[in-house]
């Protein structure tokens, strides 16, 4: 597959292999393992397949199947992994995939069917069914639509399972689908009117992320200011790997709060958060007067690379380690921080993972851990007094490429109290005292002074400059050693500084006013002006021409060019 697209791919295409599997790598003749083959895998070809920006989109059939490898596979190529246990399963399995690679506009199948608009020049449906069931499709107006129908612009696709349908220049309105024992199906809608979101299809987690979202007419992104309040955009994220119900339902807003860049640009924005690790489906929503749009996203969350616990004794490798080799040993009672390394650092090197606590008092300490495998400990009572601490680990490392990678857990709290074990035979380490102390005495900052001392000597030293040139100025101030603590005399300079840049001389034979200042003219302006707000006065039930005609204005066309670029970005 890699050799066919090399060879063979559109350069304008998305790149994408799917691969379905229900078993493992066979072993090896020699040695009865895959260990070898496995390496050559995930630190050969996975890496070989990112860097030519192919994404593997894989899906593990049975319980046969290698889930772990598989899911390394498409993780490692930037793409998303299923898991299908049954052959039932597979066609929704394939639909949900299929949805994640072409991202397609969806209508969502609901008790009251599909609502089409105005806008759609092509309705495609994709809609699942029982072997015998018998779809049928009711227009708007009441025309009852078979797979046997003559219909003009109709092509009917049936299986055993599914039927893809698609209508050239469908009726506006309520459309209705007869013959499902359950609302089960989506319809794929091509038209000049898109939603599109900015979400990647990986994301660690813990990591916040800016959901982007905006309509596009054809190419060209909606920039309408007066469409911000009567368009509603809304999103929904729910678990894939698990039997749930949505876990965020919220929002978007373009008022420039929470992870909105520009205010009232047409680009609606939200933080997202998500903490475990997980295959995940988004839904993103804009319901306008006359249009509603749909669009479901796949993505996948990978754990941070180093993820940070408490454990008893009892659980931790330390302690089983010792108790395999001494059956005497008992538990006393002690508390173990864990830090575990993902499996996303499998053959990384000059790993470097480094645990800080953080007391009451804001004092930093760095305490040191010891490896067992993939797992950093540190005894908890070795943190220098009783009392909560905030704990954080942090990550740097290189793959094998020298990419460097760096991470950090979530931070924890965790109290420790009095107890016997008061021994200190593993140093800890202060990093930092961060303690603030109140000033001593009122007035301004000290800091604040010397950087405003510093601007205003740059200003004033430029303004003697040019005072001197033009002759306007025959006077200097003489600034000399002096106590830089001493705020009355920094406070008397700034002042002197202040009034030496507050002179103004003008030379009315510089040729900024005797040249020609270019191709500027105040009418084109005056014109842009006026046409910015006869569009800002048009009324919102016409704003469907105001998408086309918004783009010959001045302003909306560079609203735009920077709006492609940040999508790019």
């Amino acid at each position: 597959a890699q050799e066919l697209l090399k060879k063979t791919g559109r350069k304008d295409a998305e790149q994408v292999i799917i691969l379905l599997s229900d078993g493992k790598l066979d072993p090896s003749p020699k040695n009865g393992t895959t260990s070898a083959l496995t390496e050559k895998l995930l630190e050969e070809l996975v890496p070989e397949l990112r860097m030519a920006d192919i994404k593997v989109y894989t899906l593990a059939f049975s319980e046969h199947a290698d889930k772990e490898l598989l899911a390394q596979i498409s993780a490692g190529t930037n793409a998303i992994h299923w898991y299908t246990k049954t052959s039932e399963e597979l066609n929704q399995s394939f639909t949900d995939l299929i949805l994640a690679v072409k991202k397609p506009q969806l209508a969502p199948l609901t008790s009251k069917g599909f609502k089409i608009d105005e806008d759609i020049e092509e309705a495609t449906f994709y809609i699942n069914r029982q072997k015998d069931e018998v779809v049928t499709l009711i227009t708007p107006s009441g025309e009852k639509i078979k797979s046997d129908s003559k219909v003009k612009g109709l092509k009917w696709f049936g299986s055993n399972q599914f039927d893809v349908i698609t209508v050239k220049t469908p009726e506006a309105g309520q459309w209705q689908i007869t013959g499902l024992p359950k609302n089960e199906g989506f319809a794929t809608l091509l038209t000049n009117l898109k939603l599109t979101a900015t979400w990647p299809s990986i994301l660690m987690s813990g990591d916040t992320t800016i959901l982007e979202v905006r309509l596009y007419e054809s190419r060209k992104p909606v920039v309408l200011p007066e469409m911000t309040g009567v368009v509603k955009y809304a999103f929904q994220i729910t678990p894939t790997d698990k039997v749930s119900e949505p876990i965020i339902r919220e929002f978007l807003n373009d008022e420039g709060k929470s992870g909105d860049r520009i205010p009232r640009d047409g680009v609606f924005s939200s933080k997202v958060i998500l903490e475990d690790a997980g295959e995940y489906k988004m839904r993103v929503l804009a319901v306008g007067p006359t249009f509603e749009r749909n669009q479901q996203l796949e993505f996948r969350v990978k754990p941070r690379l180093v993820s940070l616990k408490v454990v008893p004794e009892e659980e931790s490798l330390t302690y089983q380690a010792e108790s395999q080799h001494n059956d005497n040993i008992k538990p006393k009672g002690e508390d173990y921080i864990q830090a575990s390394l993902s499996m996303e650092l499998a053959g990384s090197k000059k790993i470097n993972l480094e645990l800080f606590a953080t007391d009451s008092d804001n004092r930093l300490y760095k305490i040191p851990l010891v490896k067992i495998d993939q797992v950093y400990e540190a005894l908890a009572h070795k943190l220098p007094h009783d009392g909560e601490y905030k704990l954080k680990a942090t990550l740097t490392a290189e793959t094998k490429n020298n990419r460097k990678i760096r991470g950090e857990s979530q931070e924890i709290t965790y109290t420790k109290v009095k107890s016997s074990h008061s021994d200190s035979a593993v140093e800890v380490v202060v990093l930092e005292d961060k303690k603030i102390e109140p000033p001593k005495e009122a007035g301004f900052p000290f800091l604040y002074l010397i950087v405003l001392f510093i601007i205003n000597g740059v200003v004033g030293y430029l303004g003697l400059n040019k005072f001197k040139k033009s002759k306007g100025l025959a006077s200097e101030i003489v600034v000399e050693e002096t106590n830089l603590s001493d705020t009355a005399v920094i406070q008397d300079l700034i002042l002197k500084l202040e009034e030496l840049a507050n002179v103004t001389t003008v030379n009315l034979d510089d040729p900024l006013f005797t040249e020609d200042s270019g191709d500027f003219e105040s009418d084109s302006f005056d014109n842009n002006t006026q046409s910015n707000d006869s569009s800002s006065s048009e009324d919102i039930n016409n704003s469907e021409n105001n998408v086309a005609g918004e783009s010959e204005n001045a302003e909306s066309d560079s609203a735009t060019e920077d709006n492609e670029q940040g999508v790019e970005e």
